[in-house]
């Protein structure tokens, strides 16, 4: 998310970010294997609807 940060704080944020969104831990290993266009095909639900928003918002 290149969020700057000092001893882990991004991803803390991040997490924070994500979880506001509706995705939960559970979805860290799917996230973190594949590219956004990859997990957005193989998903469904919140999970895919919260991915289609972020990358939106990312480009």
């Amino acid at each position: 998310m290149n969020i700057d940060s000092q001893n882990r704080g991004g991803g803390f944020i991040a997490k924070s970010i994500l979880n506001s969104y509706g995705v939960l831990a559970e979805h860290k290993k799917i996230i973190n294997d594949f590219n956004i266009n990859q997990i957005i095909e193989n998903s469904n639900g919140v999970l895919k609807e919260t991915l289609i928003a972020l990358k939106l918002k990312l480009i």
